[in-house]
């Protein structure tokens, strides 16, 4: 008989992306079947309010956070028509996280559709949560940065809730580093989760002597040995798992 695995693997984006993309006359979210539409509208929302928060700081606009400026309104703020430049969300991001070798990106787009393997969303500073096949625009910004860090502590454990209890999640893995504000985001999220008792058991991998190249590539291994079903030694010797 076949079982659905109950787990949810959350890593965060990266700065690291693909440019350019393609414009779609169609436009479907997936997360958009998997969360009730008062809360995928609460999302919107909050993309809306990110983005808008962007273009009010001209700080936003410029040298390293140029490619926001080029970021048009669309579906996945909840605006139509999508005339912007997309791609999945799991190739737009092309750091140490999703293209290690042999590459974490390519496991989970192999795996996006099978019920047997943990479910996997992507923390972003501009759209929050995204499934790896949401489609995106090019764009930075970092969690931690004043447009995007209120929103989503306040947005991300409205939205996780409803993620968990749709999807029958009973465990949460986050790969994402202990100093970082995205765990921060996700820790608030997963704590709520705890005290209802809709989760069983949430750990987050913190990485030894971490770095901006170290601890994304550790990331990136332990989630694809995890993701595949087998061990990596030298990953797991290279982290602390923290139950939370």
């Amino acid at each position: 008989m076949e079982t659905k695995n109950r787990s949810l693997f959350i890593i965060p984006c990266c700065k690291s992306k693909a440019s350019g993309g393609q414009t779609h006359r169609s436009f479907a979210d997936p997360l958009q079947d998997l969360i009730p539409q008062r809360t995928y509208r609460e999302l919107l929302s909050a993309r809306k309010l990110v983005l808008d928060r962007i273009r009010e700081d001209p700080r936003y606009l410029r040298e390293k956070y140029e490619p926001n400026s080029h970021i048009e309104n669309g579906p996945e703020f909840g605006t139509f028509p999508p005339t912007g430049q997309y791609l999945p969300a799991v190739r737009r991001y092309v750091g140490n996280l999703y293209h290690g070798h042999p590459a974490l990106a390519d496991s989970i787009e192999r795996h996006l559709d099978n019920p047997n393997k943990p479910r996997v969303l992507i923390l972003s500073a501009l759209y929050g949560p995204l499934h790896p096949s949401s489609l995106i625009q090019d764009y930075n910004l970092q969690i931690s940065d004043r447009p995007a860090y209120k929103p989503w502590k306040k947005n991300f454990p409205v939205f996780l809730e409803e993620y968990v209890r749709g999807s029958g999640i009973r465990e949460i893995r986050l790969y994402l580093g202990g100093s970082t504000t995205y765990l921060k985001v996700a820790a608030a999220a997963v704590e709520l989760l705890k005290r209802e008792g809709l989760v069983d058991r949430v750990v987050q991998y913190d990485v030894k002597n971490g770095n901006s190249y170290r601890t994304p590539t550790i990331h990136g291994r332990l989630a694809l040995a995890h993701l595949e079903g087998r061990t990596d030694q030298q990953a797991e010797d290279a982290v602390v798992t923290i139950e939370l």
